[in-house]
This record gives C-alpha cells, sequence and structure tokens, in this order.
C-alpha cells in the first residue's frame, strides 16, 4: 500500500499522524501474531521449530 507521505503529496499533519499510527498498529500485530506462532511451534520441539523456518524462507522468496 503507498501512502500519502510515501508519494510525497503535502497532507495534513493529522491525517500523517494517523498513517503512521495506523501502519504502527498493522506491524505491532503482525508481529505478535508470528510471536504466537513461534510460540506454537517452540511446544512441538526442533523439528516443528525447523519445518516453520524451512517454510517461512519459502515463503520470503515470492
Amino acid at each position: 500500500m503507498t501512502t500519502s507521505i510515501e508519494m510525497g503529496v503535502a497532507v495534513n499533519p493529522s491525517i500523517a499522524h494517523a498513517e503512521l499510527i495506523a501502519t504502527f498498529k498493522r506491524a505491532e500485530a503482525d508481529a505478535a501474531h508470528k510471536f504466537g506462532l513461534i510460540q506454537a511451534a517452540a511446544h512441538k520441539g526442533p523439528k516443528a521449530i525447523q519445518a516453520a523456518t524451512e517454510t517461512a524462507a519459502k515463503a520470503a522468496m515470492y
């Protein structure tokens, strides 16, 4: 998603602030979700961690 800030468009500071807060909240939610996935794999053992790592590496390629 390209924001008005990234496009270099002059925006109202409160809009820019709102976009920044929204971006942070999405990143925070994504990090929390990924942490939960890591925790779940950790409880299943080293093979599950390895499989999750390999799957993530493959997904990052695409």
